[in-house]
């Protein structure tokens, strides 16, 4: 339904420092990416994500709406390829409130954060813009500190 996100999650594996990898293909829709610290109420988590615009953003949603959402970073990046079906890989490291947010193996940006420490991880499609969306996730790859 347009304006919602559309989840997958990880229930159980209860997370606090981690690294992590994920290829994602948009097949349709404008925005996917990954979930993480998502709380046992699954109303509140962070989201990293990547737009077929070349943008990448990171929010903090503290009551699974938009407007109890806090964008931390937003910015454009070259390392996305915008391509139709073109593969991004995601890459985050989070440790003790700090997030460092890779794209397809570059190093784009730090954030510090404390609103939550631990969770569930999930992938997710955002269709805020689009009624349909489509994503291809492949290749999962997690590294607990």
């Amino acid at each position: 339904m347009r304006g919602d996100l559309t989840t997958c999650t990880a229930q159980g594996i209860n997370l606090t420092n981690f690294a992590l990898q994920v290829e994602v293909a948009q097949i349709q829709g404008q925005s996917a990416g990954l979930l993480f610290y998502i709380q046992d109420t699954f109303s509140a988590f962070y989201a990293f994500q990547i737009d077929k615009g070349g943008s990448y953003q990171l929010t903090v949603y503290t009551d699974n709406t938009r407007s109890g959402a806090r964008i931390i970073l937003r910015n454009t990046s070259s390392a996305i390829k915008t391509a139709p079906e073109d593969n991004n890989v995601l890459g985050l490291r989070a440790h003790n409130g700090r997030f460092d947010l890779y794209i397809n193996g570059f190093y784009i940006q730090s954030a510090t954060d404390n609103t939550y420490t631990k969770g569930y991880l999930g992938l997710f499609v955002d269709a805020q813009y689009d009624a349909s969306t489509e994503a291809v996730f492949k290749n999962l790859k997690i590294w607990v500190e």
